[in-house]
């Protein structure tokens, strides 16, 4: 029987812990503070520890860290989980020696998940992961499968990516709709990065990537709809309305267009409606549409992806004129 220790003060947590864990086989024991924790910890050769950082009588990367630098005969892996989610708050996690990370509130599948991951390491290991740089250890975690790493990391580099592609192109929309574009590169392509450079250094490369080609793209694209619709890569969002090359072109009104948006909507498989009014109406972002549809992250960008092109392509078919910028559905 796999036994893991809690360090946590809030019962209701403890409680949630235990009614997931249990039923999968684990042996749960709780304590409320740093003290009782640590006294557990001489008493029992741990499987595991999930570790609050708001304890009552210290903190938890100092416990953390007091954990590390004692002499034991057998190493205990730690998760902490915590209402702390901003990313320097996860580097201080790893850095104090944490093996993973988790927010609440909690997501029963992932806190099984990453637990199964944590008891399952090698056991004859001594020392925690020695990260080269800071962040490599939020990194590793979202290489691991841990959804709120990558949202962490997503959070703390999205602004900077922003203004990278800003100042290079004055225009928010394209910035944007080429910032939603790197990370959801990134994303598909994290589990192959070998952490040789900084995760910063890789994520730049990849957004100088995207910038080169939409440069390229934009340089030889026919100002109209047709033109766009003809080049590889479509841009990520449903694009904006573009003046066609014949200004005696009539464009639908604002009531035609959101009518057509809908009755081309109505086309889609619900799967894609569903994504489309998440994203595009009601503004949700990749973590959070993955969190309300139980589904991972890179389902939903690539469900996401396809929609776009799906709804694009059937507007493009029935309708004169660009597709909307946004989806007016309501």
């Amino acid at each position: 029987m796999t036994q893991l220790l809690v360090i946590d003060d809030e019962d209701d947590y403890c409680y949630l812990v235990r009614r997931i864990l249990e039923p999968a086989g684990f042996t749960i024991h709780t304590t409320p503070d740093g003290a009782s924790g640590w006294a557990a910890l001489q008493e029992t050769a741990w499987d595991g520890l999930i570790l609050d950082i708001n304890l009552p009588d210290q903190d938890g990367y100092a416990f953390c860290r007091q954990v590390r630098s004692a002499a034991s005969p057998r190493y205990v892996p730690i998760l902490f989980l915590t209402v702390r989610r901003r990313p320097e708050e996860w580097i201080q996690g790893f850095d104090a020696g944490a093996d993973d990370y988790l927010t609440k509130p909690i997501i029963p599948e992932e806190l099984l998940a990453r637990v199964q991951a944590l008891v399952d390491q090698n056991p004859t290991r001594q020392v925690p992961p020695a990260w080269p740089r800071p962040e490599d250890g939020v990194v590793s975690a979202a290489q691991h499968g841990n959804r709120a790493a990558f949202e962490a990391l997503l959070t703390h580099h999205r602004p900077r990516v922003f203004q990278f592609f800003l100042s290079r192109l004055s225009n928010p929309d394209s910035a944007e709709d080429l910032t939603a574009q790197t990370f959801a590169a990134v994303y598909q392509a994290l589990p192959r990065f070998r952490r040789q450079a900084a995760f910063a250094t890789w994520l730049y490369r990849i957004a100088t990537n995207m910038l080169c080609h939409h440069v390229r793209k934009a340089h030889h694209a026919e100002v109209s709809w047709e033109g766009l619709m003809d080049k590889d890569g479509d841009p990520d969002r449903i694009p904006q309305a573009i003046q066609p090359v014949d200004s005696t072109t009539s464009t639908p009104t604002a009531t035609l267009q959101r009518l057509c948006t809908q009755e081309v909507l109505a086309t889609l498989p619900v799967v894609y409606q569903q994504v489309l009014q998440l994203y595009e109406v009601e503004h949700l972002d990749y973590p959070a549409i993955a969190r309300k549809l139980g589904r991972p992250m890179g389902t939903v960008m690539s469900r996401l992806h396809r929609a776009r092109r799906l709804f694009r392509r059937r507007w493009h078919e029935g309708q004169d004129g660009p597709a909307p910028a946004r989806l007016k559905i309501t």
